[in-house]
C-alpha cells in the first residue's frame, strides 16, 4: 500500500562502497592496543567513565547467583522513575529519547559540511517549526491545493457537469499516495519474491476501524469536523455541514462494503481477467495512466487483494451523484493535509482526534515538527544521525562481530545433540545465506549517490504545506519506478537511528540499525568488547536464532514458507518440538504476584531466540579473543570481562514498569517480562554459573536446565 517516504523506508538501496584501506589499519591498530594491555586495566577516561555507569545501574547488596536482574539493574531501575502519563519505562526507551534528542538539535544546527540533501532535510523542519509563516498563510496553500486538483462542489463556482471523475482519480492515484477507493502499488510479488508488481488494494476509510461507522457519535464528530475544516476554507458552515454528512452517509455505505484484512484473497492475474470480472470500470485506461510512462497492456499481470470489494465498490460509484463523489474524493485529500496547516486547522484536527480516541495529550511544536519530519523523510534523518553519531569503524565492527556469531551458530549446531546431520546441512545453508544490514544502507553515506537520488524533491525554508506535496509525489514516482526493477535484496525495512533491531522471516534479513548501536548496547574504542559482545552481540544472536524457532524454521534459507517440503529430517522435528515443551514448562512457572503466570507458550519463540542469541554471542566473543587475545578490563568494577559480558547482556533489558503495565504485557506481548527473560535465559546458561562461580543448585543455577540451541 502506498504511503508517505517515511513507510517507504524498505524501499532504500543498499549501494556497496569499497572499504578504505585506513579501516583496515585502524583495526590492526586495536589488535596492538589489545596485545599491549593483555590482562591489564583500561584506566582511560572513557573506561572510567562506562564503568561508572555500568556500576551506578547496579545493586551489589544483590547476590548475582540468587537474582541477576536486580544485581544487574537494581541501580537503574531505582534511579529511573516511571514518566508521568507512562505505565512504563526501559533502558532501550531511554536510548531512543536520548537519540531523538539529539537529533532535534541536530536538526538546528547549520553547517558547512551539510549535504544537499541534509541542507533540504533542515529547512523542511525549519518550515514546519516556523509557525508564524504557516499561520500567516492562513487556508492559501489549501485552497490552491484544491483548485489545482479540479476543485469540488464545496465551492459555488464549481461545475459538477464538468468534473471528470475518471480523471481526477486517475491524477489523484498517479500523483499522491491517495486512499481513495482503492490502491495502485508496485510492491513485491508475494509468489515471486525477487520480483515487483502491481497491486491493487481496497483503500483505508476516515475513521481507524470499520466498527466506527456503526457508531453515531463518531459518525457525527467525522461530519463536524470535515465541516469545520471545509468553512475554514471559506465555505459557508451550513452548506459545508450538509455536503459533509452526504460524505460521511457515503462512507458508510464503503464500510459496509470492505472486506476484513483476514478475509483478503490473494489474486494475481492479467489486466484482461480483471476487465472481464468489472467491466463497467476502465481498469486499463487506469492503470495505464498511473504508471505513465511505463507501457502497460491488457497481457500485463497485477496482484488483486480485494475482488469482492471491486465489484461493489464500482457498482456503488455508478449508482453515486458526482457531486459526492467530488466531495468525497476531495475530502480525502483534504483530511491527510490538515496536519500541515495554520493553527485553525491544527486546532480542528487535534480536538476532533481527542473526541475519537478520548486522549489528550498535546505536544509541543518542535516535537510535532520532529514526528513530522521523521516520519516524512526518515531516512534523510538517518543520514543525518549517521553523519555524527556512528562512524564507518563501528559498522565494521559490528559487522565482524555478526560474521562471527553466524560461525558460532553454524558450529554449534553440530554440536545440539538432538539434531540429523540432514537437518544440520540445511540450518548452515540458511544461517550462511542470512542477509545482515549493520547500521545503515551505504547509499546515505555516499554524498553523491544520496543527493542524486533525493535530488527531485524540492524544499523551500518557508513553505511547509508545498514541501509535503513535493514529498509526496516524489514519493508515489519512486514506488511506481520499481515496476521494471527487481527486488532489491538489500532493501531496508526501517531507518538508521530506530534503537531496535529486526529478523525478517520472509526475506532471512537481520536489521540492526544504527540508532540500538550506542550504549548501553554497544561501546566503540575503548570500552572492551565484552560488553558490547553481551549487549548487542545477544541482539544479533537472538535475531539470527530467529530464524530457527518455531516459525523460522518452516521458511528457507529465501525467506519461503516450505512448509511440507522443508530440508529438516522428521525426527529433528519431533525433537525440537519436545526441547521447546521444556522452556514452555519453565516460562509458565514464572508469576507476578500469587497467580499471574507467565504464557509460555506465546513467549516460545522470543524465549528460544533469547537462549540460543546468547550462547552463541558468547561462544563468538570467545572466538574473537582466542583470535586477538584478553582484553582490558574495566577499572573500580572488579569484573571480569567473562562477568562484564552478561552484566551487558543484562543492563539492556533494564525495565522499570507498575503492576498493570506487566499484568498487560503477560496477557499480550510475545516477550515475557524484562526480569523473567534475563532470569530465565541466564539459568539455562552454562557459562554464567562458571563465569560467577553460581553452585548447582542455586536459583540462578538449576540442575534442570532447558536447550533448544
Amino acid at each position: 500500500m502506498m504511503v508517505r517516504l517515511n513507510q517507504l523506508r524498505g524501499n532504500l538501496v543498499y549501494l556497496l562502497i569499497a572499504t578504505s584501506i585506513c579501516l583496515f589499519c585502524a583495526a590492526e591498530a586495536r589488535r596492538s592496543t589489545l596485545a599491549k594491555n593483555k590482562g591489564k586495566v583500561c584506566k582511560s577516561e572513557k573506561c572510567r567513565s562506562v564503568a561508572k555507569r555500568i556500576a551506578n545501574n547496579m545493586d551489589p547488596n544483590e547476590n548475582p547467583c540468587e537474582d541477576f536482574y536486580n544485581y544487574a539493574c537494581g541501580g537503574w531501575i531505582k534511579r529511573h522513575e516511571i514518566p508521568k502519563g507512562k505505565d512504563e519505562y526501559s533502558a532501550i526507551v531511554e536510548l531512543s529519547e536520548r537519540n531523538d534528542k539529539r537529533l532535534k538539535h541536530l536538526l538546528k544546527l547549520q553547517s558547512s559540511t551539510d549535504t544537499i540533501t541534509i541542507k533540504k532535510l533542515k529547512d523542511f523542519y525549519k518550515s514546519c517549526l516556523n509557525t508564524k509563516i504557516v499561520d500567516s498563510r492562513a487556508e492559501k496553500p489549501l485552497t490552491e491545493f484544491i483548485k489545482k486538483l479540479g476543485s469540488w462542489d464545496m465551492f459555488s463556482d464549481f461545475d459538477v457537469e464538468k468534473w471528470d471523475f475518471n480523471k481526477t482519480l486517475q491524477l489523484f492515484h498517479k500523483e499522491y499516495p491517495a486512499e481513495i477507493f482503492f490502491t495502485v502499488d508496485v510492491d513485491v510479488d508475494p509468489k515471486n519474491r525477487t520480483m515487483n508488481i502491481v497491486t491493487i488494494d481496497q483503500a483505508k476509510l476516515c475513521l481507524p476501524q470499520i466498527v466506527y461507522y456503526v457508531n453515531k457519535e463518531a459518525k457525527r464528530e467525522l461530519g463536524k469536523y470535515a465541516a469545520a475544516i471545509a468553512q475554514h476554507t471559506g465555505v459557508p458552515y451550513k452548506r459545508a455541514m450538509k455536503k459533509m454528512k452526504e460524505v460521511v452517509m457515503f462512507e458508510t455505505k464503503l464500510a459496509k462494503i470492505s472486506v476484513p484484512k483476514k478475509a483478503k484473497k490473494y489474486a494475481r492475474t492479467p489486466i484482461r481477467s480483471l476487465i472481464g470480472a468489472i467491466p463497467t470500470f476502465p481498469w486499463l485506461e487506469h492503470i495505464r495512466y498511473v504508471l505513465s510512462p511505463r507501457n502497460i497492456t491488457e497481457k500485463d499481470y497485477i496482484v488483486v487483494l480485494c475482488n469482492e470489494y471491486l465489484a461493489d465498490l464500482i457498482q456503488l460509484i455508478n449508482s453515486t451523484p458526482k457531486r459526492i463523489l467530488s466531495n468525497y474524493m476531495m475530502w480525502r485529500m483534504v483530511k491527510d493535509m490538515v496536519p500541515f496547516l495554520s493553527k485553525d486547522f491544527t486546532d480542528a484536527y487535534k480536538s476532533f482526534k481527542e473526541k475519537l480516541t478520548g486522549k489528550g495529550q498535546r505536544k509541543t511544536r518542535e516535537e510535532t515538527c520532529y514526528r513530522y519530519t521523521d516520519e516524512i523523510l526518515g531516512p534523510l534523518v538517518g543520514g543525518l544521525f549517521i553523519r555524527r553519531e556512528f562512524t564507518v569503524e563501528d559498522k565494521k565492527e559490528v559487522e565482524e562481530m555478526m560474521q562471527l556469531i553466524i560461525k558460532a551458530f553454524e558450529k554449534n549446531s553440530e554440536s545440539v545433540p538432538w539434531i540429523s546431520n540432514q537437518t544440520i546441512i540445511a540450518v548452515k545453508q540458511k544461517a550462511d545465506a542470512a542477509v545482515v544490514k549493520v547500521g545503515y544502507p551505504d547509499y546515505l553515506f555516499n554524498d553523491t549517490v544520496f543527493n542524486e537520488r533525493y535530488e527531485e524533491i524540492e524544499i523551500h525554508p518557508e513553505k511547509f504545506f508545498e514541501n509535503v506535496v513535493s514529498i509526496d509525489k516524489f514519493s508515489n514516482r519512486r514506488t511506481f519506478r520499481k515496476l521494471d526493477q527487481p527486488v532489491d535484496p538489500h532493501q531496508w525495512v526501517s531507518v538508521p537511528h530506530m534503537a531496535n533491531a529486526f529478523y525478517v522471516v520472509t526475506k532471512n534479513e537481520i536489521v540492526i540499525p544504527a540508532g540500538i548501536l550506542q550504549p548501553p548496547f554497544f561501546y566503540g574504542e575503548p570500552i572492551p568488547r565484552s560488553v558490547s559482545y553481551g549487549a548487542v552481540g545477544h541482539v544479533l544472536g537472538h535475531e539470527l536464532t530467529h530464524g530457527f524457532d518455531t516459525l523460522g524454521r518452516k521458511f528457507n534459507l529465501y525467506g519461503e514458507l516450505i512448509q511440507r517440503r522443508t530440508k529438516w529430517s522428521d525426527p529433528s522435528i519431533a525433537n525440537f518440538e519436545n526441547r521447546t515443551q521444556c522452556l514452555v514448562n519453565q516460562f509458565n512457572d514464572y508469576k507476578i504476584g500469587k497467580d499471574l503466570h507467565i504464557d509460555g507458550k506465546n513467549t516460545l519463540g522470543e524465549n528460544i531466540a533469547d537462549g540460543g542469541g546468547l550462547k552463541i554471542a558468547f561462544e563468538a566473543y570467545e572466538t574473537w579473543v582466542r583470535e586477538h587475545g584478553e582484553e582490558y578490563t574495566l577499572p573500580d568494577l572488579d569484573l571480569t570481562n567473562e562477568q562484564l559480558f552478561f552484566v551487558g547482556y543484562a543492563q539492556k533489558e533494564c525495565h522499570n514498569s507498575t503492576h498493570q503495565a506487566l499484568v498487560d504485557s503477560i496477557k499480550e506481548d510475545v516477550h515475557a517480562p524484562s526480569m523473567f527473560r534475563i532470569i530465565g535465559t541466564l539459568s539455562n546458561t552454562e557459562a554464567f554459573s562458571k563465569a560467577f562461580k553460581c553452585k548447582l543448585g542455586a536459583p540462578m543455577n538449576p540442575e534442570k536446565k532447558c536447550h533448544v540451541w
